[in-house]
């Protein structure tokens, strides 16, 4: 077959393969003004999920960001490459497909602060093919959100919730976390990792998050993603199990407290 790797990669990615294939991120280079993120390989599973750990300022949220569409690989800046792919779908020839596929939780809330959690629904729910509307209602009642009331007046932890309780009720093939527990109390974060858990476990879809092991990410992860940076930038240091984890790092760097990422 002619053409480069990253050529015959994208052209498989065109057409999804009849089973499920998970995520795949295949030596994806990034360049975000100052910042770069280069070398990034691993893959996640069906109902596998993946911790991303790392320092302050190692790229954990420009990797979710990339991951999630919001930063694009640009060819032409003479840096960004590599391939991501999400179920056969690729990130930049097929988009649409791509990003239907996914959902996701920021620290920084993705709505309109002017809308509402009931706008929130009827606006983007239609963009999903398995946007169930029930579900999303019933999430609200069961975090205690109030639908009409706009979304600049909820809390900080409020707001993570509506963004939960949304990417719940669309059944994404992928679900990012960017330090979800960061703001809520323990009570409303046990609940968000034990629906998490039974998502993965009934739908077999795949997970990325960040976030300190002592809020209940360490204990879900079937996978530990670990960035590190140098003179040259942000690169992937370490992806493996959880156990190979904790045997190469005698004392784990990754262990942060709740740092956020660049």
């Amino acid at each position: 077959m002619s053409g480069s790797k990253e050529e015959r990669y994208d052209l498989r990615a065109e057409v999804p393969s009849g089973f499920a294939v998970g995520f795949r991120c295949e030596n994806m280079c990034k360049k975000r003004e100052d910042f770069t993120l280069r070398n990034i390989d691993f893959e996640v599973k069906p109902g596998q999920i993946l911790r991303v750990v790392g320092g302050c300022g190692v790229g954990k949220t420009v990797l979710l960001r990339t991951i999630m569409g919001a930063y694009r690989l640009q060819r032409d800046n003479g840096f960004d490459q590599g391939s991501i792919s999400l179920a056969g779908y690729s990130s930049e020839r097929n988009r649409k497909e791509y990003l239907a596929g996914i959902g996701y939780v920021l620290q920084d809330l993705p709505f309109d602060p002017r809308s509402s959690a009931y706008d929130v629904g009827r606006l983007f729910g239609p963009d999903h093919p398995g946007y169930v509307p029930e579900e999303y209602e019933a999430l609200l009642q069961r975090f205690e959100i109030p639908m009409r009331q706009k979304l600049r007046l909820l809390s900080a932890g409020q707001k993570i919730l509506v963004q939960f309780a949304f990417a719940m009720s669309c059944h994404p093939k992928l679900v990012l976390l960017d330090e979800p527990a960061g703001c809520l109390d323990v009570d409303f974060c046990a609940s968000v990792f034990d629906i998490l858990r039974k998502r993965v476990q009934e739908e077999a879809c795949c997970v990325i998050l960040t976030g300190a092991p002592d809020r209940g990410t360490e204990e879900i992860a079937d996978r530990i993603l670990c960035l590190d940076k140098d003179e040259a930038g942000a690169y992937q240091e370490f992806f493996g199990t959880v156990q190979e984890a904790r045997e190469r790092f005698a004392e784990p760097e990754y262990r942060e407290e709740g740092e956020q990422g660049t």
